[in-house]
């Protein structure tokens, strides 16, 4: 009880110091508006935030409810991390650190969208087509929506996540199942006990089908991955100390991690360890129950290939050795199953109702290789919060997203604060520049797509040392206080 006590006393403090008030059904002197594409945790923390400081908003969402991707999972769907690291907005309350279920995550996303009224201010049922930009003589932008009936915005916040479509097992005979098959996000109401259950994926939509078989009583649950992922314990300390780690020096402390992950989270499970995968070249999965599961026996893991369907089994190619890459010869196994369950993952959601060409002018400065990993390198009026985002330790939904926010509001309110298209002063910086210039810092410019959460706090901060207008609103930016 005392630590659910201090964990609601440490989230009061927060809302207290940083929640801005807003009860205001319409602003009455916009200082701009603003068209937020999508009402998931992103959408709806960055409308909140742009309400709250005088600007008028409209969210677009194609989906006939809110939550983005939350409202797509699994009721039994939960973080994978402390849900301090995941406060989309400082008003959030946390019933708890961990577990965090849908319905609560679901249920906190509506709480803030009904706190800032934004009822009157969301599209549902509403997909973009066509996103237009003009630009003005004075070298403001604007922007309308499709057929611009809903009049012209002077800026314009992608917010469309990286969870599109799910993806699906093509070939290799699922036609042929005769049990069900189902994805790893539609598993509400699917009945697993007693049933062999295999799982087709190894990342953490994976890991997470295979507790929930487990809690279901499956006879057997069986996890196929082609490639090992690393594992991090739930714990939120860990997570933010990881996190901390600047790309200059992750290899290094990675392989420092590598070998403290295997020698006491591992443990005897070490052959599930990557040979090849460097701990900072990918999203870790966070999970310590799964390995509890394996050293039981109610869970295994397997290392392999899914070479063909069955109507009653999976043939798979197994290798046992952790060095080997998918594709490599193995153990040819018929494993039995009743239920496959497809943890593939997602496509990637398309932005091309965007004009790409203009806001993306080449492959090297397109997402994720763009201003801070969210701005567009041609017009600091698109904002592309988490829509960017390709892999990092560290949280999605987190107090970046005000951050990132603010900046806009910024570049609209003080437009010499924005990145020029060219060195016109010491003070001024190409936003170009700056991306190759945090390129160097992270060796290799593929690396640019793995970001560390803190890097890109940092990339926050150093932004506002390079212009002296900037650091006026430093405060403002970084912590939300002021107006």
């Amino acid at each position: 009880e005392s630590i659910y006590f201090l964990y609601g006393l440490v989230q009061f403090i927060i809302c207290r110091i940083f929640v801005v008030e807003f009860i205001k059904t319409k602003v009455e002197k916009p200082l701009g508006r603003v068209a937020i594409i999508g009402a998931g945790v992103t959408g709806v923390s960055s409308a909140a935030h742009l309400v709250s400081h005088g600007f008028e908003v409209t969210i677009y969402e194609q989906k006939p409810k809110l939550g983005g991707i939350w409202a797509a999972v699994n009721q039994t769907s939960s973080l994978q991390l402390n849900s301090l690291l995941y406060r989309f907005h400082p008003a959030v309350i946390w019933s708890q650190g961990f577990p965090v279920k849908q319905h609560e995550i679901l249920s906190e996303i509506t709480r803030i969208w009904e706190l800032y009224r934004l009822e009157s201010r969301t599209k549902f049922n509403y997909a973009v087509r066509d996103v237009r930009r003009r630009i003005l003589p004075d070298g403001k932008t604007q922007w309308t929506i499709d057929e611009g009936h809903d009049g012209v915005f002077d800026a314009v916040i992608v917010a469309i996540g990286t969870c599109g479509p799910p993806k699906a097992i093509q070939g290799l005979g699922i036609d042929r199942f005769t049990g069900p098959v189902a994805h790893s996000s539609k598993l509400d109401g699917l009945d697993l006990k007693g049933k062999r259950v295999v799982i087709i994926g190894g990342g953490a939509s994976g890991v997470e089908a295979a507790e929930l078989a487990v809690n279901s009583n499956a006879a057997e649950v069986n996890l196929l991955a082609r490639s090992d992922k690393w594992f991090i314990p739930r714990n939120w300390f860990l997570s933010i100390l990881l996190g901390c780690c600047p790309r200059r020096l992750q290899n290094s402390v990675g392989a420092w991690v590598e070998s403290a992950l295997v020698r006491f989270h591992y443990g005897n499970l070490k052959h599930l360890a990557p040979a090849h995968q460097r701990f900072y070249s990918d999203t870790p999965i966070v999970n310590d129950i799964f390995f509890q599961h394996a050293r039981s026996g109610r869970a295994r893991y397997i290392r392999g290939d899914l070479s063909e369907i069955l109507p009653t089994a999976l043939k798979l190619n197994v290798r046992t050795d952790r060095t080997s890459k998918p594709g490599d010869s193995g153990v040819v196994e018929i494993l039995k199953a009743d239920v496959i369950i497809d943890a593939t993952g997602y496509h990637r959601p398309e932005y091309e109702f965007l004009p790409t060409v203009k806001l993306f002018p080449s492959k090297d400065y397109s997402p994720p290789h763009i201003f801070m990993q969210t701005f567009s390198v041609s017009d600091p009026t698109c904002l592309m919060t988490n829509a960017a985002y390709f892999d990092g330790v560290g949280a999605v939904g987190h107090y970046h997203i005000g951050i990132s926010t603010r900046l806009l509001i910024m570049f609209l309110l003080q437009p010499e604060t924005a990145p020029k298209q060219c060195f016109a002063s010491v003070t001024q910086i190409h936003s170009s520049q700056f991306l190759h210039f945090i390129k160097f810092l992270k060796i290799t410019e593929t690396s640019i797509q793995q970001c560390s959460y803190v890097e890109l706090v940092w990339w926050f901060v150093g932004f506002h040392l390079t212009n002296f207008m900037r650091m006026r609103w430093a405060i403002f930016n970084l912590f939300g206080w002021g107006q």
